[in-house]
């Protein structure tokens, strides 16, 4: 009879479909800070509510205040 260590626990992969094209060196730092900011908002106030949101057929008037607020509601020319 022989004994093998379990193996780890997997880690959750996230899936980053950008990192392929290595966009992220085209950015400056400024760029980059900003898409950090984006991401950020995005992970804390969008996806967590996304799924609802899309079952009932709303979204609240208020994410346009605070897409204005991150400075990425407009036109961008």
């Amino acid at each position: 009879m022989t004994t093998t260590a379990a193996a780890p626990a997997a880690k959750k992969s996230i899936y980053r479909p950008l990192e392929l094209f290595d966009t992220d060196r085209l950015l400056d730092q400024d760029e980059r800070d900003i898409a950090a900011t984006v991401r950020q908002f995005v992970d804390t106030r969008l996806r967590p509510n996304v799924e609802g949101w899309f079952e009932s057929a709303t979204l609240p008037r208020e994410l346009a205040k605070e897409f204005g607020g991150l400075g990425v509601l407009g036109m961008h020319l």
